[in-house]
């Protein structure tokens, strides 16, 4: 269960570090948060929290960053889970508007 805390933790600064206008404290602190998701063996959790960062990325105008952790993260889902659930479509629905964003930015 402190491991849990201690990525929620993680991903609450990385959230208040973007709301601030803070990105590179954001990145750092959601990739500790997926570093020990990863640890934990939870490819749901970090698929999550590449979700997470790749909002922060498309919202900070960074498309090509946020395309392939959406990659990633809906991978890990489809293997973990499969393809036929919320989590999945939502992840494709964010790659989707990264992709059209990337395709914009050139």
């Amino acid at each position: 269960m402190c491991a849990l805390k201690s990525i929620r933790q993680l991903c609450e600064a990385g959230a208040k570090a973007h709301g601030s206008g803070d990105a590179l404290n954001a990145d750092f602190f959601l990739r500790r948060a997926c570093s020990q998701a990863r640890g934990l063996n939870s490819p749901i959790l970090e698929a999550k929290i590449l979700n997470t960062m790749a909002v922060f990325a498309l919202a900070d105008g960074r498309a090509g960053k946020a395309v392939p952790l959406l990659t990633e993260a809906r991978q890990k889902v489809s293997d973990r889970i499969g393809a036929k659930n919320k989590l999945y479509t939502v992840i494709s629905n964010n790659l989707l508007q990264a992709e059209t964003a990337a395709i914009g930015a050139w």
